[in-house]
């Protein structure tokens, strides 16, 4: 098996990488769920009563191959259409969000979730993708944070307008052609703001299911935190979403701490959600968040989004394993290809008809082909029981302290 190649990332490196995550993270969650109230509470409150929902698309040309579709109700088994969901009532109100934070210097995005909002069922799907998971473009191995950099670099070549739009819309019809979803906004967000919105929240009130302690090196500061309920205000908050080093799964582990303070996080902003709040998070928000979303539609979703119920906000991490990498190789966090399904089909299928085995990724960009991590397609073709993700939680019982870190 021919080996890649290692690039060593020093201590300072890995620090730097840490930080950003934090900044990204939260800003990402505040600035495409809650965004949508900043909007209506700076530009369009006269807008609020006569919002209408905006069109996701459903009935239009599917952003996957439908060759091997054969929908239900067709007359003959040799038949295949183009599906429309207009006649879903629920579907047809049923939008997915691609939500990007970016390191500004590489380029990378650490963090990728995939967020489904079904305003006629009053539903919200959180799907983290991990940071490390592989994909294979053009027969070259990736960790698909490096996706968006690369296809920013190809808009950059091209001369495009706008190279930053180009990547995130190059990134988007990935996904979609690969997951077999479609994805109507996006937004990308940088790392900076972060510990203003908290503190503009006064804090957030999380419980911390474990102690923490670590040296930050870059800010020359001791991060200790102690165990149980607390205000987090925004430094706090920062020091909780970037410990990663005591966690058994270490980023997964992050992943779940982020679960917890997203979770903590939008149940402060429902309980005290006002205007005058709003209106203070406004420049933070629109200063750090590049988004396709209209203000029309922002006012839209913010009318419907304080009517869903804890309960109904679901939180998960992509179905796969991170299994430890042959010497001399990167480690990569593989999707587990039943498990992937089934959450899309579950969370992210806005069509009338399930995604079919024979169509689901069927570039296999999430199977290793050209022979250079083959020892992670084991886990892409086994059953998901057992491997990391899937685990579904809602916020309400993720805020009673249902989620359970393996430390160290």
């Amino acid at each position: 098996m021919k080996k890649e190649s290692v690039t060593k990332t020093t201590t300072t490196s890995k620090k730097k990488n840490t930080k950003k995550i934090v900044l990204i993270t939260l800003a990402v969650i505040i600035g495409v769920l809650i965004v949508t109230a900043v909007g209506v509470g700076i530009w369009a409150v006269n807008l609020w009563h006569n919002a209408e929902a905006p069109s996701n698309g459903s009935e239009g040309t599917l952003p996957f191959d439908t060759g091997n579709i054969t929908p239900p109700n067709t007359s003959g088994p040799d038949q295949t259409k183009e599906p429309d969901n207009t006649d879903d009532p629920d579907k047809s109100k049923m939008y997915n969000f691609l939500l990007l934070g970016a390191d500004k210097v590489a380029a990378n995005t650490d963090v990728i979730m995939l967020i489904s909002y079904n305003v006629e069922e009053k539903k919200i799907a959180v799907m983290q993708i991990p940071r490390d998971t592989y994909v294979e473009i053009d027969g070259t191995s990736h960790k698909i944070n490096a996706l968006y950099g690369m296809y920013y670099n190809e808009g950059v070549y091209k001369r495009d307008d706008d190279p930053r739009e180009y990547g995130l819309s190059k990134l988007e019809q990935t996904l979609e052609q690969n997951l077999c979803i479609n994805i109507n906004y996006h937004a990308m967000v940088n790392l900076e703001g972060f510990r203003n919105i908290v503190d503009l929240l006064g804090g957030v009130e999380v419980d911390l299911p474990q102690n923490i302690s670590y040296l930050d090196e870059d800010q020359g500061k001791n991060i200790t935190l102690k165990k149980g309920k607390q205000i987090l205000d925004g430094k706090k908050a920062e020091g909780f979403v970037r410990f990663r080093s005591g966690y058994l799964q270490a980023d997964i582990g992050r992943l779940d701490a982020q679960k917890i303070f997203m979770s903590a996080l939008l149940k402060e902003v429902k309980n005290d959600f006002s205007v005058t709040t709003i209106v203070k998070i406004a420049g933070q928000i629109f200063k750090h968040v590049k988004t396709d979303i209209e203000l029309e539609e922002m006012v839209y979703f913010a009318k419907n989004l304080l009517t869903v119920d804890m309960n109904n906000i679901k939180f998960m991490t992509l179905t796969g394993y991170s299994p430890t990498p042959p010497e001399g190789m990167s480690w990569y966090y593989v999707m587990n290809r039943k498990g992937g399904l089934q959450l899309i089909n579950e969370y992210f299928n806005i069509y009338n008809f399930e995604i079919t085995d024979s169509i689901f990724d069927q570039n296999e960009i999430f199977y290793s082909n050209n022979g250079q991590a083959e020892y992670l397609n084991k886990y892409y073709e086994c059953d998901p029981e057992n491997l990391i993700g899937g685990n579904i939680s809602s916020a309400d019982d993720i805020n009673k302290g249902t989620i359970d870190i393996p430390s160290y």
